[in-house]
């Protein structure tokens, strides 16, 4: 049941839930983490189980984890019958109002250590300081039972070190002040953590009429947060926005062309210390024509170093690229194909590159790795535009990780 991305947070937590087991580990230093609403609070059978939630902090990285211990010998037999855990244990985040069990399950790994008679989850993503959680778990049916019991209870993660500054958002992508009609997202970045919950209430697209516009986000259930929780992406409805689909055809894209807009951050929104933001944030742009253009590499024009310095190579795109993407989807290589290791950034409202490299360039050939899922902000790919059939979005999906990247060379002087 082990996920092999996770074997070595596996292996930490394995020798640190014996050690809790024995007694020999309190909830102290790193560990700042206690549940609420444990054992107390759980029904009296089976009397043995306990809950414990812990996250250890070491600078950059973190390991969180939901141990469950004093399993009987039935029920671990059962365990490991299942093939997966994912139904027996679950773990949602807790919003005011909302009904935790209609939310979808937070995606991890689990750990069955038979000898610790202990049941390890593991989030994918840290735990989100001043949230709320809420713990499902079905047990095993064991000695005939006809229906299997399920224990709830629930957890708090408090904020720690919070900072005297209020919260503030720092940049919206894309920066450029003319977006065109058929944009699919924005992302919006913020100098602290931020919490779960309020993003749909607290961010409205206003339209040209001074109203907001009515539905112009995706919302599926869940938040799209990255795992430090400080840089959110708000997804623009592609229904709305592909051509030929229901939603495009009877509502019509969120965004016209000619259109003045704003994206409105409302200070509502609060951060994870449960303070709303310094102020209420918006970005006003003009929409144009939509974007219906692939980035092509082999329009890129590289501005080349020279050899034994460590200035920076510039690349001038043929239009603006996903930020985000671009860190993960662009790479420099040497002439044996090895990475270099550079910092990449995006500048000029997402339109040019500057690679600075650790070491003093070499005279010898290197070249722009690009992968053909880089995007812009309309979604369209290297390798294909957004507005395509169903059947070519199912064979690129299919082969994504076969296909090779695009390269472009770069001669350094």
């Amino acid at each position: 049941m082990n996920t092999p991305g996770r074997a070595r947070a596996i292996a930490r937590w394995g020798v640190l839930v014996a050690l809790l087991i024995a007694g020999q580990v309190g909830l102290a230093g790193d560990l700042r983490l206690q549940a609420r609403g444990t054992t107390d609070s759980l029904p009296t059978q089976p009397s043995d189980l306990a809950f414990v939630v812990l996250s250890e902090r070491s600078g950059d990285s973190s390991a969180d984890a939901l141990l469950v211990s004093g399993w009987s010998a039935a029920d671990l037999a059962a365990l490991a019958e299942l093939d997966s855990l994912a139904d027996l244990l679950q773990v949602r985040i807790d919003l005011p109002g909302q009904d935790s069990a209609a939310l979808p399950a937070i995606v991890g790994d689990y750990v069955v250590e038979a000898g610790a008679a202990t049941v390890s989850f593991l989030p994918r993503y840290r735990w989100s300081p001043g949230q709320n959680y809420v713990v499902t778990l079905q047990m095993p049916r064991t000695g005939g039972a006809s229906e299997a019991e399920v224990l709830t209870t629930s957890f708090y993660v408090p904020p720690v070190d919070v900072p005297e500054e209020p919260t503030t958002v720092t940049r919206i992508y894309p920066t450029a002040d003319q977006l065109p009609e058929n944009l699919l997202r924005f992302y919006i970045e913020f100098s602290q953590p931020m919490a779960r919950g309020a993003v749909y209430d607290a961010v409205r697209l206003i339209g040209p009429d001074g109203n907001a516009v009515e539905a112009p986000f995706l919302r599926i259930g869940q938040e799209f947060w990255d795992r430090g929780m400080q840089r959110l992406t708000i997804v623009l409805d592609p229904g709305r926005i592909k051509r030929g689909v229901g939603g495009n055809a009877q509502v019509g894209p969120p965004l016209e062309d000619g259109g003045r807009y704003q994206l409105v951050i409302g200070a509502a929104m609060t951060d994870a210390y449960r303070r709303p933001l310094a102020g209420p944030v918006s970005k006003v742009f003009t929409v144009v024509a939509p974007d219906r253009q692939s980035p092509e590499p082999a329009h890129w024009q590289i501005s080349s170093p020279a050899s034994g310095t460590r200035d920076a190579l510039t690349v001038q795109l043929d239009g603006a690229i996903d930020p985000i993407s671009a860190q993960r989807l662009i790479r420099l290589e040497d002439a044996d194909g090895q990475p270099v290791r550079v910092t990449l950034a995006v500048l000029d409202r997402e339109r040019s590159l500057r690679l600075t490299p650790e070491r003093a360039w070499s005279s010898q050939a290197y070249r722009l790795a690009v992968h053909p899922t880089l995007e812009d902000f309309a979604g369209n790919r290297v390798e294909s535009l957004f507005d395509m059939s169903a059947g070519t979005v199912a064979e690129l999906a299919a082969t994504a990780d076969q296909r090779q990247p695009v390269y472009v060379d770069v001669a350094v002087q």
